[in-house]
């Protein structure tokens, strides 16, 4: 056997087990995804170390070909799941998880069917392994689950509001790359290489998105939005949002009811303004905008959320309102600090009209009944 593709195993298997000890350590990830991704390492260990145990054993005494057999089987069967499992850690999309997983599961069986009748692979009488006539229908099932995860990367960049979205597309490449080159000259032993670095590069792209996204509302959180504001330059908008009478939410209905109030009232200004702009969560029960558009459309996006608010309050009637300021700005004209504060003023502003709209329309009965 090739010693420097000996060598490559081992060295991607030695990067997968330093990957898993370093989610492990991660204190950001949530530990569903921890699980997800210790697992996604785990499997890149265990097929890598199949396929290498597989070359090994090419040519090896005759008594080993079962063993052979269960060796390649492992290692055909556990692939395609990676792809998944790539995905699972980016989006919980469940319908094309399900998708991804019927279509693995099928391969898991024709791959198992194999080893008996030759259909995807077979082991000759001398114990060499070989592709079989319909070995294409795994490499289609490897390329399915990597659109798979594709897409789920595409639906977490959208959802998280993620820079780097060639990242996902490097990945892909990589993923897609190391199984077709390999399916065109079996010697070229490339796909744990290509699969260990596309792995690593998606520890890298969730890490970088996670450091900077609001575990409730999945919104970017207070640091992301410093860190936007600092590069921002030139033309745009800031639109504070602020939830009216949150802490007597809180104090009548408790914590719990309020967080689900904010994720609501996340998820429908994300629906309202991200395909337009940066959408923020900056404080308990402050929310944040920025976005390039004229006060015409501005106007607009704020009357299709607030028009989201009130229907979700006809299934909620506690759902708070929502106090909105915005102002346009130039950095050339001014500083984006001070547009900051004129935004925050608006918005109070806006608070305390509603608050005398709700004083008024209150005292109305009152003053009606004498």
């Amino acid at each position: 056997m090739d010693k420097y593709y000996t060598a490559n195993i081992f060295l991607i298997v030695i990067a997968m087990a330093i990957m898993m000890a370093a989610v492990n350590f991660n204190v950001v990830l949530g530990r569903m995804r921890k699980r997800v991704t210790i697992a996604l390492f785990g499997a890149i260990i265990v097929a890598a170390l199949c396929e290498w145990t597989g070359n090994l054993l090419n040519g090896a005494p005759v008594e080993l070909i079962s063993f052979h057999k269960a060796v390649k089987t492992v290692e055909l069967s556990l692939t395609p799941f990676i792809g998944i499992l790539c995905g699972r850690s980016l989006s919980n999309d469940d319908t094309l998880e399900r998708v991804s997983f019927l279509v693995a599961f099928g391969n898991l069986i024709l791959e198992v069917l194999s080893a008996f009748n030759g259909m995807i692979f077979f082991v000759d009488g001398a114990n060499f392994y070989h592709h079989a006539r319909f070995y294409g229908i795994y490499t289609f099932v490897c390329l399915i689950c990597i659109l798979g995860f594709f897409l789920r990367g595409v639906q977490a960049f959208h959802r998280y509001q993620a820079s780097g979205g060639v990242l996902i597309g490097l990945v892909t490449l990589f993923l897609t790359g190391g199984i077709i080159v390999q399916m065109v000259d079996p010697h070229l032993n490339i796909t744990w290489l290509s699969v260990g670095i596309s792995s690593i590069m998606l520890y890298k792209f969730y890490s970088d998105i996670i450091q900077q996204v609001d575990g409730l509302t999945e919104l970017i959180n207070r640091w992301g939005y410093e860190n936007y504001l600092s590069h921002f330059n030139g033309q745009g908008a800031i639109l504070y949002f602020d939830v009216d009478h949150f802490k007597t939410i809180n104090d009548t209905y408790g914590h719990s009811y309020g967080d689900s109030c904010l994720r609501t009232i996340a998820d429908n200004i994300r629906a309202a303004y991200a395909s337009s702009g940066k959408c923020f969560r900056i404080g308990g029960d402050e929310f944040c905008v920025i976005l390039d558009r004229n006060l015409e459309q501005i106007d607009a996006m704020n009357r299709d959320f607030l028009w989201r608010v009130r229907n979700r309050r006809k299934a909620d009637p506690h759902l708070p309102k929502v106090s909105i300021g915005y102002v346009r700005f130039d950095t050339n004209e001014i500083n984006i600090n001070d547009a900051v504060a004129v935004a925050d003023t608006q918005m109070y502003a806006a608070k305390q009209r509603a608050h005398q709209t709700e004083k008024s329309r209150d005292a109305a009965p009152a003053l009606k009944k004498s």
